[in-house]
Order: C-alpha cells, then sequence, then structure tokens
C-alpha cells in the first residue's frame, strides 16, 4: 500500500530536542546578548576582542548545531550528525585545555614570583 510513498524516518526525541532548542533560542540569544553588551563594555582591549570572537563563534556554531539538527533528524542523517556536532566540541574542548594549562602556568609562575619577592621583603625588614 505504501509502495509510491516515501517513509521518513526520524527519531521523535530528536525532533522533540530541536523543536524546544528552536522555541528558546531567542531567550538564550537574549541573554548571551546582555552577558556580550556587558563584557563588552568592560576595560580592556583584550576583554573587548575576545567577546566578540567568542560571541560570534558561539552565534556561528549554534547555528550550525541547529541546521545539522534539523536535516540530520529529518533527511535520515542521524548517524553523520553526532560525529559532525561532537567534533566541533572536540576541537573545543582541546583548544581549552590548551589555554587553560598556558594560563594556569603563567598564574602559577606570577604568584611563586610575588611569593618570593614578599619573602625577601619580610627578611629585608626583620631585625638583626
Amino acid at each position: 500500500m505504501t509502495e509510491g510513498l516515501e517513509a521518513v524516518r526520524s527519531s521523535l526525541p530528536l525532533q522533540m530536542c530541536a523543536y524546544f532548542n528552536v522555541v528558546f533560542l531567542p531567550a538564550w540569544a537574549a541573554v548571551f546578548l546582555d552577558f556580550f553588551a556587558h563584557q563588552y563594555w568592560a576595560p580592556g582591549a583584550l576583554t573587548r576582542a575576545l567577546a566578540a570572537v567568542t560571541a560570534s563563534t558561539v552565534f556561528c556554531i549554534e547555528g550550525l548545531r541547529l541546521y545539522m539538527l534539523y536535516a540530520g533528524n529529518l533527511g535520515d542523517k542521524l548517524g553523520v550528525l553526532p560525529v559532525l556536532s561532537q567534533s566541533v566540541l572536540l576541537i573545543l574542548l582541546l583548544l581549552e585545555i590548551g589555554f587553560g594549562y598556558v594560563a594556569l602556568r603563567f598564574t602559577a609562575a606570577q604568584q611563586a614570583l610575588k611569593h618570593a619577592r614578599s619573602r625577601q621583603d619580610k627578611k629585608a625588614d626583620a631585625p638583626q
């Protein structure tokens, strides 16, 4: 009976997830843009540049993720969807680990210098 009709196979939980993601996207975007506005006007050119890069990256990734969610679910390409979305998250995770390691090393070196200076100051101020 259904020989002439093409059946569309899709995952109902994934379809519901996609629906709620799209419905709550305006609220999420409003909160994110409010945060971005506060970070953008913070003092410092580095903070301003990082806020702009972060905002553009997040919106591009979120748009790509929602597109892949709908295209993958309705186009019956569910096997390709996790590989693409998880590879983006893996790249971001590796970058975060690398930059976090560098930041921690820098902070530890700064704290060690600060501690050494305070010890030298205490020795110089101590009565002999």
